[in-house]
Protein backbone atom coordinates (compact mmCIF):
# COMPACT_ATOMS: atom_id res chain seq x y z
CA UNK A 1 0.00 0.00 0.00
CA UNK A 2 1.40 3.42 -0.97
CA UNK A 3 1.38 6.70 0.99
CA UNK A 4 -2.19 8.01 0.95
CA UNK A 5 -1.17 11.35 2.50
CA UNK A 6 1.04 12.17 -0.48
CA UNK A 7 -1.72 11.04 -2.84
CA UNK A 8 -4.20 13.27 -1.00
CA UNK A 9 -1.90 16.27 -1.33
CA UNK A 10 -1.50 15.78 -5.08
CA UNK A 11 -5.17 14.99 -5.73
CA UNK A 12 -6.15 18.09 -3.75
CA UNK A 13 -3.79 20.19 -5.87
CA UNK A 14 -5.39 18.88 -9.07
CA UNK A 15 -8.89 19.38 -7.65
CA UNK A 16 -8.21 22.96 -6.56
CA UNK A 17 -5.77 24.28 -9.15
CA UNK A 18 -6.64 22.23 -12.28
CA UNK A 19 -3.90 23.14 -14.78
CA UNK A 20 -0.39 21.62 -14.72
CA UNK A 21 1.28 25.03 -14.30
CA UNK A 22 -0.92 25.98 -11.33
CA UNK A 23 -0.61 22.50 -9.81
CA UNK A 24 3.18 22.81 -10.03
CA UNK A 25 3.16 26.14 -8.19
CA UNK A 26 0.86 24.76 -5.49
CA UNK A 27 3.00 21.68 -4.91
CA UNK A 28 6.14 23.79 -4.66
CA UNK A 29 4.49 26.16 -2.16
CA UNK A 30 3.10 24.12 0.72
CA UNK A 31 1.52 27.16 2.40
CA UNK A 32 -0.49 28.03 -0.73
CA UNK A 33 -1.78 24.47 -1.03
CA UNK A 34 -2.63 24.14 2.66
CA UNK A 35 -4.52 27.46 2.63
CA UNK A 36 -6.53 26.34 -0.40
CA UNK A 37 -7.36 23.01 1.26
CA UNK A 38 -8.48 24.85 4.41
CA UNK A 39 -10.84 27.04 2.37
CA UNK A 40 -12.42 24.02 0.69
CA UNK A 41 -12.60 21.53 3.57
CA UNK A 42 -16.13 20.51 2.66
CA UNK A 43 -14.80 19.08 -0.62
CA UNK A 44 -11.86 17.22 0.86
CA UNK A 45 -13.56 14.08 2.19
CA UNK A 46 -14.14 12.92 -1.37
CA UNK A 47 -10.49 13.62 -2.21
CA UNK A 48 -9.38 11.67 0.87
CA UNK A 49 -11.53 8.71 -0.17
CA UNK A 50 -10.00 8.79 -3.66
CA UNK A 51 -6.48 8.86 -2.21
CA UNK A 52 -7.24 5.89 0.05
CA UNK A 53 -8.67 3.94 -2.88
CA UNK A 54 -5.58 4.56 -5.02
CA UNK A 55 -3.30 3.61 -2.13
CA UNK A 56 -5.17 0.33 -1.65
CA UNK A 57 -4.49 -0.42 -5.33
CA UNK A 58 -0.73 0.16 -4.79
CA UNK A 59 -0.80 3.33 -6.87
CA UNK A 60 1.66 5.98 -5.70
CA UNK A 61 2.76 9.40 -6.87
CA UNK A 62 6.05 11.21 -7.46
CA UNK A 63 5.51 14.96 -7.09
CA UNK A 64 7.61 17.97 -7.95
CA UNK A 65 9.46 19.25 -4.90
CA UNK A 66 9.86 15.79 -3.39
CA UNK A 67 13.31 14.11 -3.27
CA UNK A 68 12.04 11.09 -5.23
CA UNK A 69 10.82 13.16 -8.20
CA UNK A 70 13.11 12.25 -11.13
CA UNK A 71 15.69 14.90 -11.97
CA UNK A 72 15.50 13.87 -15.62
CA UNK A 73 12.10 15.56 -15.74
CA UNK A 74 13.66 18.94 -14.99
CA UNK A 75 14.72 20.88 -18.07
CA UNK A 76 16.58 24.14 -17.56
CA UNK A 77 15.45 24.14 -13.94
CA UNK A 78 11.76 23.69 -14.70
CA UNK A 79 9.72 20.48 -14.37
CA UNK A 80 8.23 18.99 -17.53
CA UNK A 81 5.22 17.80 -15.52
CA UNK A 82 4.17 18.36 -11.90
CA UNK A 83 3.58 14.70 -10.99
CA UNK A 84 3.82 11.09 -12.09
CA UNK A 85 1.24 8.68 -10.74
CA UNK A 86 2.76 5.22 -10.78
CA UNK A 87 2.26 1.53 -10.20
CA UNK A 88 5.19 -0.86 -10.13
CA UNK A 89 8.86 -0.32 -9.34
CA UNK A 90 9.48 3.45 -8.91
CA UNK A 91 13.25 2.94 -8.74
CA UNK A 92 13.27 2.51 -12.51
CA UNK A 93 12.93 6.28 -13.02
CA UNK A 94 16.42 6.71 -11.56
CA UNK A 95 18.03 4.29 -14.02
CA UNK A 96 19.57 5.07 -17.40
CA UNK A 97 16.75 4.75 -19.91
CA UNK A 98 16.27 4.56 -23.66
CA UNK A 99 12.91 5.44 -25.19
CA UNK A 100 11.59 3.51 -28.19
CA UNK A 101 8.94 5.01 -30.46
CA UNK A 102 7.31 3.90 -33.68
CA UNK A 103 4.14 3.24 -35.59
CA UNK A 104 1.17 1.45 -34.06
CA UNK A 105 0.52 -0.13 -37.46
CA UNK A 106 4.07 -1.36 -37.71
CA UNK A 107 5.33 -3.26 -40.75
CA UNK A 108 6.85 -6.73 -40.43
CA UNK A 109 10.26 -5.18 -41.03
CA UNK A 110 9.67 -2.58 -38.33
CA UNK A 111 8.39 -5.17 -35.86
CA UNK A 112 11.53 -7.27 -36.34
CA UNK A 113 13.68 -4.19 -35.82
CA UNK A 114 11.72 -3.22 -32.69
CA UNK A 115 12.22 -6.71 -31.24
CA UNK A 116 15.96 -6.55 -31.91
CA UNK A 117 16.13 -3.09 -30.34
CA UNK A 118 14.40 -4.31 -27.18
CA UNK A 119 16.89 -7.16 -26.89
CA UNK A 120 19.88 -4.82 -27.40
CA UNK A 121 18.56 -2.37 -24.79
CA UNK A 122 18.06 -5.16 -22.25
CA UNK A 123 21.53 -6.58 -22.93
CA UNK A 124 23.03 -3.12 -22.36
CA UNK A 125 21.40 -3.08 -18.88
CA UNK A 126 19.31 -0.06 -19.82
CA UNK A 127 15.65 0.49 -19.02
CA UNK A 128 13.33 0.76 -22.01
CA UNK A 129 10.67 3.51 -22.01
CA UNK A 130 7.64 3.16 -24.28
CA UNK A 131 4.15 4.52 -24.68
CA UNK A 132 2.05 1.37 -24.13
CA UNK A 133 0.52 1.51 -27.62
CA UNK A 134 0.21 -1.45 -29.93
CA UNK A 135 2.88 -1.95 -32.57
CA UNK A 136 6.43 -0.80 -31.90
CA UNK A 137 5.79 0.05 -28.22
CA UNK A 138 4.45 -3.40 -27.37
CA UNK A 139 6.93 -5.35 -29.52
CA UNK A 140 10.01 -3.58 -28.14
CA UNK A 141 8.80 -3.77 -24.53
CA UNK A 142 7.95 -7.46 -24.88
CA UNK A 143 11.41 -8.18 -26.26
CA UNK A 144 13.16 -6.26 -23.49
CA UNK A 145 11.17 -8.02 -20.77
CA UNK A 146 11.66 -11.44 -22.38
CA UNK A 147 15.41 -10.79 -22.27
CA UNK A 148 15.42 -9.92 -18.55
CA UNK A 149 15.23 -6.20 -19.12
CA UNK A 150 13.10 -3.49 -17.50
CA UNK A 151 10.41 -1.31 -19.00
CA UNK A 152 8.60 1.91 -18.10
CA UNK A 153 5.18 2.29 -19.70
CA UNK A 154 4.03 5.92 -20.09
CA UNK A 155 0.25 6.15 -20.37
CA UNK A 156 -1.73 8.61 -22.51
CA UNK A 157 -4.54 8.61 -19.92
CA UNK A 158 -5.04 8.37 -16.17
CA UNK A 159 -3.47 5.45 -14.35
CA UNK A 160 -6.86 4.14 -13.25
CA UNK A 161 -7.97 3.88 -16.87
CA UNK A 162 -5.23 1.72 -18.35
CA UNK A 163 -2.69 -1.06 -17.75
CA UNK A 164 0.04 -2.84 -19.74
CA UNK A 165 -1.31 -4.73 -22.71
CA UNK A 166 -2.48 -8.32 -22.29
CA UNK A 167 0.34 -9.60 -24.50
CA UNK A 168 2.83 -8.48 -21.84
CA UNK A 169 1.21 -9.83 -18.68
CA UNK A 170 3.13 -13.12 -18.55
CA UNK A 171 6.41 -11.19 -18.76
CA UNK A 172 5.73 -8.79 -15.88
CA UNK A 173 7.36 -9.38 -12.50
CA UNK A 174 7.35 -7.30 -9.35
CA UNK A 175 10.55 -5.40 -10.10
CA UNK A 176 10.87 -5.31 -13.89
CA UNK A 177 8.30 -2.69 -14.85
CA UNK A 178 6.74 0.62 -13.94
CA UNK A 179 3.53 2.19 -15.24
CA UNK A 180 3.38 6.00 -15.04
CA UNK A 181 0.92 8.73 -15.94
CA UNK A 182 1.19 12.51 -15.76
CA UNK A 183 -2.60 12.87 -15.87
CA UNK A 184 -5.27 12.80 -13.12
CA UNK A 185 -6.06 9.15 -12.38
CA UNK A 186 -9.53 9.07 -13.95
CA UNK A 187 -8.73 11.10 -17.07
CA UNK A 188 -9.67 9.29 -20.28
CA UNK A 189 -7.73 8.97 -23.52
CA UNK A 190 -7.49 11.97 -25.85
CA UNK A 191 -5.30 12.64 -28.88
CA UNK A 192 -3.68 15.68 -27.27
CA UNK A 193 -2.82 13.60 -24.19
CA UNK A 194 -1.15 10.97 -26.35
CA UNK A 195 1.03 13.71 -27.82
CA UNK A 196 1.64 15.37 -24.43
CA UNK A 197 3.05 12.20 -22.88
CA UNK A 198 5.89 12.33 -25.43
CA UNK A 199 7.55 14.86 -23.13
CA UNK A 200 7.65 12.30 -20.33
CA UNK A 201 8.75 9.45 -22.62
CA UNK A 202 11.65 11.56 -23.90
CA UNK A 203 12.28 13.33 -20.61
CA UNK A 204 12.95 10.12 -18.69
CA UNK A 205 15.39 8.93 -21.36
CA UNK A 206 18.96 9.78 -22.26
CA UNK A 207 18.45 8.52 -25.81
CA UNK A 208 15.34 8.16 -27.97
CA UNK A 209 15.17 5.54 -30.74
CA UNK A 210 12.63 5.96 -33.54
CA UNK A 211 11.99 2.60 -35.21
CA UNK A 212 9.39 3.46 -37.82
CA UNK A 213 7.76 6.87 -38.33
CA UNK A 214 5.43 8.25 -40.96
CA UNK A 215 5.66 11.76 -42.36
CA UNK A 216 3.29 12.91 -39.59
CA UNK A 217 1.97 11.55 -36.31
CA UNK A 218 3.11 10.63 -32.82
CA UNK A 219 6.42 8.94 -33.63
CA UNK A 220 7.65 11.89 -35.67
CA UNK A 221 6.48 14.20 -32.88
CA UNK A 222 8.36 12.09 -30.32
CA UNK A 223 11.56 12.43 -32.32
CA UNK A 224 11.18 16.18 -32.50
CA UNK A 225 10.36 16.35 -28.79
CA UNK A 226 13.61 14.52 -28.08
CA UNK A 227 15.50 17.19 -30.00
CA UNK A 228 13.72 19.98 -28.12
CA UNK A 229 14.72 18.39 -24.82
CA UNK A 230 18.32 17.88 -26.00
CA UNK A 231 18.03 14.10 -25.86
CA UNK A 232 20.15 12.08 -28.23
CA UNK A 233 17.93 11.04 -31.13
CA UNK A 234 18.65 7.77 -32.92
CA UNK A 235 16.69 6.75 -36.00
CA UNK A 236 16.71 3.37 -37.74
CA UNK A 237 17.46 3.21 -41.44
CA UNK A 238 16.43 0.50 -43.89
CA UNK A 239 18.49 1.34 -46.97
CA UNK A 240 16.28 2.49 -49.82
CA UNK A 241 13.20 1.52 -47.79
CA UNK A 242 13.73 3.94 -44.90
CA UNK A 243 10.29 5.25 -43.78
CA UNK A 244 9.60 8.90 -44.64
CA UNK A 245 9.37 10.02 -41.02
CA UNK A 246 12.70 8.40 -40.20
CA UNK A 247 14.32 10.19 -43.13
CA UNK A 248 12.84 13.53 -42.05
CA UNK A 249 14.35 13.12 -38.59
CA UNK A 250 17.74 12.18 -40.04
CA UNK A 251 17.60 15.25 -42.27
CA UNK A 252 16.89 17.28 -39.12
CA UNK A 253 19.93 15.94 -37.30
CA UNK A 254 19.08 12.50 -35.89
CA UNK A 255 21.83 9.88 -35.80
CA UNK A 256 21.11 7.11 -38.34
CA UNK A 257 21.35 3.53 -37.07
CA UNK A 258 21.61 0.74 -39.64
CA UNK A 259 22.18 -2.41 -37.56
CA UNK A 260 21.85 -3.91 -34.08
CA UNK A 261 25.63 -3.70 -33.70
CA UNK A 262 25.54 0.03 -34.46
CA UNK A 263 22.76 0.49 -31.91
CA UNK A 264 24.70 -1.52 -29.32
CA UNK A 265 27.77 0.67 -29.82
CA UNK A 266 25.78 3.89 -29.52
CA UNK A 267 23.94 2.77 -26.39
CA UNK A 268 27.10 1.72 -24.60
CA UNK A 269 28.65 5.13 -25.24
CA UNK A 270 27.64 6.54 -21.86
CA UNK A 271 29.41 9.84 -22.56
CA UNK A 272 26.47 10.82 -24.74
CA UNK A 273 23.13 12.06 -23.43
CA UNK A 274 21.86 14.92 -21.30
CA UNK A 275 22.97 15.95 -17.88
CA UNK A 276 20.25 15.52 -15.28
CA UNK A 277 18.45 18.71 -14.43
CA UNK A 278 17.66 20.06 -11.01
CA UNK A 279 14.60 21.58 -9.40
CA UNK A 280 16.61 23.39 -6.73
Amino acid sequence: MSDSSQLFRVLAAFHLFRTPARVTKALLNREVLEDAIEKHLSEMSRVEDHAARLSSEDIGVLAVGDPAFPNMLAVRGRPIVPVLFYKGNPKLVTQDCVAVSGSRDVSDRGASAAARAGKVIAAADLCLVAGNARGVDTVSASSALANRGRTIFVLPEGISRSHPRDALHDLLTEGNHLVVSQFPPNQGWAAHSAMARNRVICGLSRSVLVVEARESGGSLAAGREAQKLSRRLLTLTYGDNTPPGNQLLIDEGATPVDSPDALRTLLTDVSEGPEQGTLL
